[in-house]
């Protein structure tokens, strides 16, 4: 119970913050990548995800996908979390729009620091915190995603399932790539408790090997098929004129 009011407490400071715009830069998606950076992270595993989540960045289906949305590209940032009072921003908000923009960002990844070693699981005080990024923010999303990976089930803070009232009014979606190395039914754990929102899924990763192959995945679905996948003759975009929801 303390760390759900620590947890909550926390997110009502941070709605008290001025936004950083009533009407930011528009794009297509506002994308939040939270990494699970806990105990049962190992260094190498670290590694892995981050390395992952950088190649994906280059994989050419998820330039297509980037390319093909809006001409305002996306925006993007990288979270690390791990128990109730433990969660950084390890890369700011950067506006995607073509392959030299996702290169840059790649590498941004790829040379990222750990910035929190080990604590418990808190899904759900990442939760919090990842809206908080979505309400402080220079963009203005027709979409907002919110983008959990990790390989266990919350131990700490608020439960997961009672932030989805929340993310739902707030109009974001919660999605979950799951990493069974640990935990064979992680991915059902995510199905029932994390996942919340229009359109939310979950893509399982075997192990932290498989993490790349499983985030091209996953940021295909988020940002959108790329043209050569759509059917018809021409991919629909999202409305420009998102607002900022709180």
């Amino acid at each position: 119970m303390r760390g759900l009011a620590t947890a909550a407490a926390l997110y009502a400071w941070a709605l008290c913050l001025p936004a950083a715009l009533a009407q930011g830069q528009l794009v297509d998606l506002e994308l939040v990548l939270a990494v699970d950076v806990s105990s049962s992270v190992d260094a190498g595993e670290y590694d892995l995800q981050m390395n992952g989540l950088a190649a994906a960045f280059r994989h050419p289906d998820v330039l297509s996908a980037i390319e093909a949305s809006t001409v305002d590209g996306i925006a993007v940032t990288v979270l690390q979390w791990s128990d109730a009072r433990a969660q950084a921003v390890a890369i700011e908000w950067t506006r995607i729009a073509n392959a030299t923009d996702a290169a840059r960002f790649s590498e941004r990844i790829r040379t990222s620091p750990r910035l929190i070693s080990g604590g418990s699981t808190a899904i759900g005080a990442a939760i919090y915190f990842a809206l908080a990024q979505l309400r402080n923010n220079a963009f203005d999303g027709g979409r907002r995603t919110i983008d959990v990976s990790g390989d266990g089930r919350s131990n700490s803070g608020p439960p997961p399932l009672m932030i989805h009232e929340e993310a739902e009014k707030r109009g974001v979606t919660v999605n979950g790539l799951a990493i069974a190395n640990e935990q064979p039914f992680v991915d059902i754990y995510y199905e029932e408790s994390v996942v919340s929102g229009e359109s939310a899924f979950v893509v399982r990763a075997e192990d932290y090997e498989d993490f790349e192959r499983a985030m091209v995945e996953k940021l295909i679905r988020e940002i959108g098929l790329p043209l050569s996948y759509w059917p018809g003759p021409s991919r629909p975009t999202f409305a420009a004129a998102g607002r900022k929801f709180l």
